[in-house]
């Protein structure tokens, strides 16, 4: 039996790793068609839950923090009383 493939057709491909520790959560993730990388964190403490990431844009299309593809990112995500709360905010 012959597999054949076409690469030229693949238009999306993504890799992640992650690791769950005592000390906090962390994360690699990759978009390897549109060349972005990332890696962040994310933990739950008494004010919600937050992730913190920072991304790199190699496909030399967009510019961001500084006037280099480097972007920041923030989410939060709590209950206040009787109403969840979201925020997210992206540097770059």
């Amino acid at each position: 039996m012959k597999v054949k493939s076409d690469l030229a057709s693949v238009t999306e491909a993504y890799a992640a790793l992650a690791m769950i520790g005592a000390n906090g959560n962390y994360y690699l993730r990759a978009n390897i068609m549109s060349k972005l990388y990332g890696a962040g964190t994310w933990m739950k403490n008494d004010y919600g839950t937050h992730n913190i990431d920072v991304q790199y844009d190699m496909s030399e299309g967009k510019k961001g923090f500084m006037d280099l593809p480097l972007f920041l990112r923030y989410a939060n995500k709590q209950s206040i009383g009787p109403v969840n709360y979201n925020f997210a905010l992206l540097i770059g």
